[in-house]
């Protein structure tokens, strides 16, 4: 995917273009998940019924419409 997008062949290429003060090393569990849907790169985020039900009782008394909040899985 990278690759595509940076418009490159290869990893050495990549390499040349890439700035390695933004790059951070992370384990595998917790890289996010992306696949192709079409030709677009999307992230997918998989949760369950409960994930939603606990979801829907928070932001019940949340009164902020336009706050922003990020969803993280923990990893044991």
């Amino acid at each position: 995917a990278l690759y595509q997008k940076y418009g490159v062949s290869g990893i050495n290429e990549l390499l040349q273009i890439a700035d390695l003060q933004k790059v951070e090393v992370l384990p595998k569990e917790k890289i996010p998940y992306y696949q192709y849907e079409g030709s677009e790169l999307v992230h997918k985020i998989k949760i369950c019924k409960n994930d939603v039900v606990n979801l829907i009782k928070f932001f019940e008394n949340v009164s902020d419409s336009e706050q922003e909040y990020e969803i993280m899985k923990l990893f044991d």
